[in-house]
Order: C-alpha cells, then structure tokens, then sequence
C-alpha cells in the first residue's frame, strides 16, 4: 500500500511539474515574439541600415576636402544582424549586433593624380535597449523602457574615434553632451526638438587628420568644418515632420579616403536618436 501512494505521488508530482512547463514555455515564447515584433517595426531601432551612400552614377557624393576632387563613398553588401534577449521577470535586456559589409569606393581626379581604388569595409555595430512589461487594460504588454544610441567600428583597422558629441539647439537654449553611444537613456529622456530646428554638433575625436561627416538622413552627407586639435563642427535642419529620426555622427581616418596605398576603411560611427514634435 505505501508503495502505491509513494508511486501516486511521483506521478503527482511529474504532471503538476508537466503542467507549470507547459503553462510557461508559450508565455516565455510570445513574450520573446512580442518583444522581437517590436524591434523589428518600431522606427526607435529604424538606424540607418548600414549608412551607405555610394552612387557612382550621380557622382552626388563628391567632397572637396582636398587640392583635387574625390567621388567617394560606402557600398553595404551585406548586413548579419543578431538581436539577443534576455528575459528576466517583467524586464528583458535586449543586445543587438550587426556585421556590416561592403566596399569603401574612392575616385580622385587632380592635376598630377588620378585613382580610382575600392577598400574592403567590414564594421560591427552593437545597441542596447531594455524592455519592461506593464499592464495594459486586461493584459501585459512589453515596451521600451530605456535605449542606447547605435555604435559602428571598423574591424580591419579602428585607429580613430569619437570621443564625445555636442548637441545644441539655438531656438531652444538646449546644449547636450554625450560621451558615450552605448549608455541607456529613458524612453521619455530622448532629445525632443521641433520640426525644422536648426542643430548645431560638435564632434571632440582623438585625432586631427580624419574627415568628420554628418549624415543627417539616409544617402546624404555633410562634411564638417575642422576647429583644431580633432575638433569638427556641422550644422542640419531637423525633419518636418513629427517621428523618431535617427542621425550619423561619421569619423574616417583621413588616409582611409585619400591615400591609394592604405588598406582598409577606417571609421567609428555613432548613430543618435531622437524626437521630432
């Protein structure tokens, strides 16, 4: 007899342990989906997919940052993107990387020079955000809780870098400064402008002989005015219309671009986010 109720309660035990397996693993399941869903259509994670702005038709990506004129810019051949969460409770941590490849394209006409090279690219970009669930009438839905700003370094050769960014908003009285890409910020904490603000950024680097470029939108570039001692400073007009935007700061080692014989593309790129309303 004790042999059975000793049996009985095995088994007891095996179906409620069954029970509370099956009851969790599609919780833990849509809950994985839900969050998934989320980045992939929210415009918060919408960062300029791999910022390319090669046209070798238009020619439009010209720059005259030297005594002759370069046509140059990116070619994104292939984006690997990885979005890990971890879910703990009500909050999830989310890590999403990126392997970037493409070609840097270079053409230079000058009076005593003329090359056109291409340069293998290959960046890695990394952003973080985490997620809380709340109640929400009958049930719990995931949102974004905080985020970080993307970050983009070149793999074959990461010589330059920006070391922080300055953000000011005339009209507004608003001056900000970041140092570091990768550090979250609350949902409500992101730099909310107007339609049409004038934004002055100011890029302190770790080095003096590179090109500073703003891309204030995808397939568009700005070259930013150099103030001494790798400090770089631009100027844009924020979009008109109402959103979640997101801008390049882009550095390139200056021979990446203008020296035939040097290799590789050599960059450090942040991708900042922000609110129009």
């Amino acid at each position: 007899m004790k042999k059975l109720l000793k049996i009985a309660l095995i088994s007891g035990i095996i179906m409620v342990a069954g029970c509370k397996k099956k009851t969790t693993e599609p919780e833990e399941t849509n809950d994985l989906q839900e969050i998934q869903n989320i980045i992939a259509t929210s415009e918060f994670f919408n960062a300029l997919e791999g910022f390319s702005d090669w046209n070798p038709m238009t020619k439009s990506s010209a720059d005259t940052i030297s005594d002759y004129l370069v046509f140059w810019g990116r070619k994104i051949d292939s984006i690997d993107k990885n979005v890990n969460v971890q879910i703990d409770g009500d909050s999830a941590f989310v890590t999403i990387t990126r392997n970037v490849f493409g070609t840097l394209h270079i053409i230079a006409t000058g009076t005593d020079t003329s090359f056109h090279v291409e340069k293998p690219l290959h960046h890695v970009f990394t952003r973080y955000a985490l997620f809380k669930k709340h109640s929400e009438g009958e049930g719990r839905k995931w949102k974004i809780e905080k985020i970080s700003d993307g970050e983009s370094r070149s793999v074959d050769s990461f010589t330059v870098k920006i070391d922080s960014i300055k953000i000011e908003i005339p009209s507004q009285g608003i001056t900000q400064v970041y140092k570091n890409p990768l550090e979250m910020r609350k949902r409500e904490e992101i730099l909310q402008i107007s339609p049409g603000d004038t934004v002055i950024v100011t890029y302190y680097t770790n080095r003096e002989n590179l090109i500073a470029v703003l891309h204030p939108r995808p397939f568009a570039r700005r070259i930013l005015k150099p103030l001494g001692n790798g400090i770089f400073q631009g100027t844009y007009h924020a979009p008109m219309h109402p959103g979640i935007y997101h801008v390049a700061f882009d550095v390139l080692r200056w021979e990446s671009v203008m020296t035939q014989s040097y290799p590789f593309e050599d960059a450090h790129v942040w991708f900042y986010v922000y609110e129009v309303k």
